[in-house]
């Protein structure tokens, strides 16, 4: 049966929709609250977009490496319906500090050789980029397979005590030096990120407010791995790195390897002149 005049109108616009989710590589989890109250039900969503607000993605097992909840001294699987949203679900009995982490499986994606480049710009991966000119290829499509690294920090009960730097020894990852939920608007937030277990140096991280999205603010890695980066808003934070790394396995359709880490949570208000000098 031919297709409707509707249906052959609106195939461009779905086919459009589909290219852009594929081309957004960050990625990043969303809970319904990040400071829940002790036994209340947390949605999880899995997001995905050039940042906030992003899209939620359901949940997909051929894509799901693992899905975890470290917290109170043990980690278990966070538990969802298959193609369902929100991707996953935890109620938490207990107050502490809670880490969510997500680590897919590799997804292969081919960029024109301009978006790539574009796109290597955009991230800080100037090895890659000094590579491709190196070779005479600047203008090659950009073979890559990707995958995330991302994790979740959860204030349970108010809760500002310790675990939230758990290491779910992710290839690529994210560790806070401090707990954020003793952090307020217009602190500085110091991060370490991880390369192989091992410090990542050079590496560009990107910190995003879900209030102010365009209003970014990044720095680089030091020798050791560490970066502070000043988040002046309160509410939801997204933090972002990226690892790209040339592909030589044979038989492979790709030429690059991306890794691609996030880190959300909630910071709080600054507090008034007349409640810190109480």
């Amino acid at each position: 049966m031919p297709a409707s005049p509707l249906a052959r109108l609106l195939a461009p616009i779905a086919l459009a929709s589909v290219a852009s989710i594929a081309l957004a590589h960050e990625f990043w989890i969303d809970a319904s609250s990040f400071r829940p109250k002790v036994g209340e039900l947390v949605r999880l969503r899995t997001m995905v977009g050039d940042g906030f607000p992003g899209e939620s993605r359901p949940r997909d097992p051929t894509k799901l490496e693992r899905f975890e909840l470290a917290g109170a001294g043990q980690t278990q699987p966070i538990l969802g319906r298959e193609g369902s949203e929100p991707a996953g679900i935890v109620r938490l009995n207990a107050p502490g500090t809670y880490v969510v982490g997500y680590r897919s499986r590799s997804t292969s994606l081919l960029l024109p050789g301009p978006k790539f480049e574009k796109y290597l710009a955009e991230k800080g991966l100037d090895d890659a980029l000094a590579a491709r000119r190196a070779a005479g290829t600047p203008d090659a499509d950009g073979r890559e397979r990707f995958s995330r690294c991302s994790k979740a920090i959860l204030s349970v009960g108010d809760d500002a005590g310790s675990g939230f730097d758990h290491n779910f020894n992710f290839p690529f990852e994210i560790i806070p030096l401090v707990n954020p939920y003793t952090l307020h608007a217009g602190d500085e937030m110091p991060v370490l990120v991880l390369s192989d277990g091992k410090p990542a140096a050079n590496f560009l991280v990107t910190a995003m407010s879900r209030e102010t999205p365009a209003a970014n603010v990044s720095a680089r890695t030091d020798a050791e791995g560490h970066v502070s980066l000043k988040l002046d808003q309160p509410g939801v934070w997204l933090l972002n790195t990226v690892r790209m790394t040339p592909v030589h396995e044979a038989g492979v359709d790709c030429d690059w390897e991306s890794l691609w880490a996030s880190l959300t949570f909630d910071l709080a208000t600054a507090p008034s002149a007349t409640t810190s000098s109480k």
